[in-house]
């Protein structure tokens, strides 16, 4: 969490000016960033050979403030909002765990994610979680536009970064949430966005 009064240099890089990104507290995105330390005293992970002990979800407090007073401004409880900015943001841990096993199983790293499915297949897993998680009772559509509308306005697009249309970004997130023929939850991400 980045206070107000901290910045967090974060070794990822803007695709565009390929600067390392430097998160205030009101930074308009959140991120994760694989190449930051998940404990900035031990860099290399706990044994020095595994980066599976890193990346890090860097989350600018005042910015999810802002989305979670917009999002009960428009009707909706707030909370929502934010969990799936923090669900998303492990979505891309999880893509990185299984690049990381990927490539400790077969010995070639993972086959690449293609256009907007890198964002999507995070959109995706969030829709996973928000369907086996405790903490949203009703899933009903109007909750999850609206939620969806809150995390899309929520920050500056990047050049690059390819996020796919808000349509796209409700079917990852259903998908996730619903599954699609014989597949669900994260598997279905997988069949969907993978490769």
């Amino acid at each position: 969490m980045i206070r107000e009064g901290k910045t967090h240099p974060s070794n990822c890089r803007n695709p565009r000016t390929r600067h390392r990104i430097a998160v205030e507290h009101d930074h308009p995105n959140a991120y994760y960033c694989p190449a930051d330390p998940y404990d900035p005293g031990d860099p290399t992970g706990t044994l020095g050979i595994s980066d599976s002990d890193n990346g890090m979800i860097i989350l600018p407090v005042t910015t999810l403030q802002r989305l979670w007073d917009a999002d009960r401004g428009a009707g909706g409880t707030g909370d929502f909002a934010v969990a799936l900015v923090l669900a998303h943001e492990f979505g891309h841990h999880v893509q990185d765990e299984l690049a990381i096993h990927w490539f400790e199983k077969f010995a070639v790293p993972i086959p690449e994610f293609t256009g907007a499915h890198k964002e999507l297949i995070a959109d995706c897993f969030a829709g996973a979680w928000a369907a086996n998680s405790q903490a949203p009772s009703s899933l009903d559509a109007p909750a999850v536009d609206q939620a969806l509308a809150s995390v899309a306005a929520m920050g500056a697009r990047q050049p690059g970064a390819g996020y796919g249309s808000g349509r796209e970004r409700r079917e990852a997130f259903l998908l996730g949430a619903a599954g699609k023929g014989s597949t669900s939850g994260p598997q279905a991400c997988l069949t969907a966005y993978w490769g």
